[in-house]
C-alpha cells in the first residue's frame, strides 16, 4: 500500500506544473481619473477608475530632470536639507519605478508635504505623474 501511495505522489508531482509567474491586469493609464486621494507621512492612496491605488513617498537628495522622471534607485544624504526632492512609487495594484514629483525646498518640507501633495496631484485631469506611474501597465 505504501508503494502505491508513493508512486501516486510522484505522478502527481510530475504532472502538476509549477506556478512561475502571476499576471495582474489593471485598467490604469495617463487618462485615468483619480479621486479620494490622501497622503500622510510616507503613505499615499487614491481611487483611480474605481481601483484602489496606494504607494509610498520618499525624500531624496537626487533631483529628477522634470516632474514625472523615473528612477530605479534613490539615495538619501546626511547633509542638512539635502533630502528635499519628493519621489513616489506605486506599490498596489502594481509596483512602479520611483517617479519624481518636485523640489519641496527643505527636508522638513519634503517630509511633511511629499505624500500629501502627491495625492492631490493625482486628482488632476492630466499629469506627468500619472503617466509615469501607469505607463508600464497594460490592459
Amino acid at each position: 500500500m505504501k508503494k502505491h501511495l508513493i508512486i501516486t505522489g510522484i505522478i502527481c508531482i510530475a504532472t502538476i506544473p509549477p506556478a512561475t509567474a502571476v499576471t495582474k491586469c489593471v485598467n490604469l493609464s495617463s487618462s485615468t481619473t483619480c479621486s479620494d486621494a490622501s497622503g500622510s507621512g510616507s503613505q499615499w492612496t487614491a481611487t483611480c477608475n474605481e481601483i484602489p491605488v496606494s504607494g509610498v513617498a520618499f525624500c531624496s537628495d537626487k533631483k529628477g530632470t522634470s516632474s514625472g522622471a523615473k528612477s530605479s534607485t534613490l539615495t538619501a544624504s546626511t547633509t542638512s536639507n539635502a533630502n528635499k526632492y519628493c519621489w513616489i512609487k506605486m506599490t498596489s495594484p502594481a509596483v512602479s519605478q520611483w517617479v519624481f514629483y518636485m523640489d519641496l525646498g527643505t527636508t522638513d518640507g519634503c517630509l511633511y508635504n511629499c505624500a500629501r501633495n502627491t495625492s492631490m496631484y493625482l486628482e488632476r485631469a492630466t499629469s506627468s505623474i500619472k503617466n509615469s506611474l501607469f505607463s508600464s501597465l497594460s490592459d
